[in-house]
């Protein structure tokens, strides 16, 4: 059997059909689309084949049948014929200076303007991009399609800064609003991008422009199926198992755990992440990929700024408005996370019209928190430190651990252990340091494979962390800038080891003290009891 040649890194539909790629096909949705409407916006994840679709969608329109031959559209009714297409791709490009929006976007008209012999007759951005549409109408005698790919780049890539996001933002308005005043030229429109941000004109000024993110028809409409993966990838399975001597079940087992889980709507269809797919096939190798491409600083950036605890992210609950929101992340997270594809649809609760959120797999869960642990560390990898405190809590040395903490916490940068956004005062927002030193000793916890329970609820108060282990359990409580006395009062005069008194594990007790002037752990008492 021949071996599979991996799309990774192509975006171009051209590109993959002529030199052999394998494409997962992706028409019959497409075909559904274009049949039926005119103006769409899809919101998945980065890497998730959002710029593919885009550029298959060109290729369909620029009448390129030979590309989709043996496509579920080339036995469809579709007309195939010839539009001037428009592509927009705004990923490439980082926008943390104030005229990076506009130099992509002339960047983009020139090479129109050239290729239709357009003299433009103003420096005005949105004149010149009208005068284009109409005159890529009036020489091809076709209407004129729209695609825009990434359309948001620009304001999530600064949602740090929201003096420069809202420059961006009202450059947008103007310019998508082309769409809407040029409405009789415009055959079909796209956009897609990670985040829907409502105030960007398009979005309330188009009232035919249909948001398809949620709907559950076009869940699959990027990434891969169960179905799809059976069809397209047995035989990479299959050299899987043999490079890893297992059977092609347990190799199906790994990759499900791993890379599936995604929903994108109320739906029983699960999807795979394709980037990490792909990946594991071409080196046959398990790893965290997708999480490889990203960055977590803009996470902890919403996290700080909203004082959110990282253990309630599996669980949290939305609504669809919430979901398709961006704008509103300076006062929940929870979208931010769910549209960048930290977190996916769980379920549904139909009284209350809830989505239930959560990690969707191994590589997301896990690989989270490494990652947080690595921002704040500032080392490529915190494995060394992780494994010697699993050594400690396992045998019981609450102290060595404690100790090693400490040094841990020295480590931290002032940025991160100050337990607040640099941008605070800009958004007028305090982080709450209690719950930046939870979310520390969490991701820790959670990294070092421990049952972990933070704010644990007794008949009498709430422990600050508990910790169970095959032969301990910790309570811990914690104190900002007050002492472990204190701290150890309140486990002691709360009595939070009595639930715990019919287990046959050792029981220990620690009082820990957090100093915020230095930034430290700067004391603890501990006391087991047995």
């Amino acid at each position: 059997m021949r071996e599979l040649k991996y799309p990774i890194g192509i975006q171009t539909f051209e590109t993959i059909r002529n030199d052999g790629y394998v494409y997962v096909d992706k028409t019959a949705y497409i075909y559904d689309i274009i049949s039926k409407g005119q103006y769409y916006f899809l919101s998945r994840p980065r890497r998730f084949g959002k710029s593919l679709l885009i550029s298959t969608i060109e290729a369909v329109f620029k009448g390129k049948r030979e590309l989709f031959k043996g496509l579920a559209i080339d036995s469809s009714d579709w007309n195939w014929e010839k539009h001037e297409v428009l592509h927009f791709d705004l990923n490439p490009r980082n926008y943390k200076e104030h005229d990076s929006l506009r130099t992509i976007l002339d960047v983009h008209l020139r090479n129109w303007e050239t290729q239709y012999d357009i003299t433009p007759d103003s420096d005005i951005l949105v004149d010149r991009f009208a005068a284009i549409i109409r005159k890529a109408y009036h020489l091809s005698g076709n209407k004129v399609v729209i695609l825009v790919d990434e359309y948001d780049k620009p304001l999530v890539g600064t949602i740090a800064d929201r003096k420069l996001q809202d420059e961006h933002r009202n450059l947008l308005q103007s310019f998508y609003g082309v769409l809407k005043t040029l409405d009789p030229f415009i055959r079909f429109g796209m956009l897609t991008g990670i985040s829907k941000f409502s105030k960007v004109s398009i979005f309330s000024g188009l009232n035919n422009l249909e948001d398809i993110s949620l709907q559950p028809q076009y869940n699959a409409i990027c990434g891969i199926t169960e179905k799809e993966l059976s069809a397209y990838f047995e035989g990479s399975m299959e050299e899987m198992a043999r490079s890893e001597n297992v059977g092609v079940d347990e190799i199906h087992n790994q990759l499900k755990a791993n890379y599936d889980g995604y929903h994108f709507a109320n739906t029983d269809e699960d999807v795979y992440n394709p980037f990490s797919l792909l990946n594991t096939f071409k080196s046959k190798m398990f790893g965290s990929y997708w999480l490889a491409t990203g960055t977590t600083s803009s996470l902890l950036e919403v996290l700080n700024v909203n004082s959110y605890k990282i253990q309630d992210l599996e669980g949290c609950r939305a609504t669809a408005t919430m979901l398709n929101g961006a704008d509103i992340f300076l006062t929940d997270p929870i979208p931010f996370f769910f549209q960048t594809g930290y977190l996916t649809i769980k379920g549904y609760d139909r009284e209350f019209k809830e989505y239930i959120l959560g990690f969707p797999n191994r590589e997301v869960a896990e690989g989270f928190n490494d990652l947080v642990l690595k921002t704040w560390m500032r080392r490529s990898e915190p494995t060394a430190i992780v494994s010697e405190f699993v050594r400690d809590v396992r045998s019981g040395k609450a102290e060595e651990f404690m100790c090693k903490l400490q040094t841990f916490f020295a480590g931290i940068p002032y940025d991160h252990a100050k337990g607040m956004s640099q941008n605070d005062d800009e958004y007028g927002i305090r982080g709450d340091k209690e719950i930046h030193y939870q979310n520390v000793m969490f991701v820790i916890m959670k990294l070092m494979g421990f049952y972990t329970h933070t704010e644990y609820r007794t008949s009498n108060g709430r422990i600050d962390m508990l910790v169970e282990t095959a032969d301990y359990i910790y309570v811990m409580e914690f104190k900002i800038d007050s002492t472990a006395e204190a701290a150890m009062r309140q486990i002691n005069g709360k009595g939070y080891a009595l639930p715990f008194g019919y287990s046959h594990k050792k029981f220990i007790k620690i009082g820990a003290s957090f100093d915020t002037r230095t930034r430290r752990l700067a004391d603890w008492i501990i006391e087991p009891e047995f």
